[in-house]
């Protein structure tokens, strides 16, 4: 992802994580993660104890699994639709 994008998706992540009232050692839940970059954000910067990330879209779990392992938290595909 280009430095461009990653920043726009950071500015989309903190403005979704902060009108849901992620706080300090909230547990998140993100229906449709995409690319995880608000559990990112929210694990990241706002201090989530635990996120997990749902999406009908293999790709799209994988991505988030990356995502949320590459900031040392416990990553894994729970169960796949097909």
């Amino acid at each position: 992802m280009h430095p461009e994008e990653q920043e726009a998706c950071d500015d989309v992540a903190r403005i979704i994580a902060t009108c849901g009232g992620v706080f300090q050692g909230a547990r998140v839940l993100e229906v449709g993660c995409g690319r995880g970059a608000c559990l990112r954000y929210a694990q990241a910067v706002l201090g989530a104890s635990a996120v997990f990330g749902l999406d009908t879209s293999v790709g799209a779990v994988e991505t988030t699994l990356r995502t949320v392992g590459s900031l040392g938290g416990r990553a894994r595909l729970v169960s796949e639709i097909g």
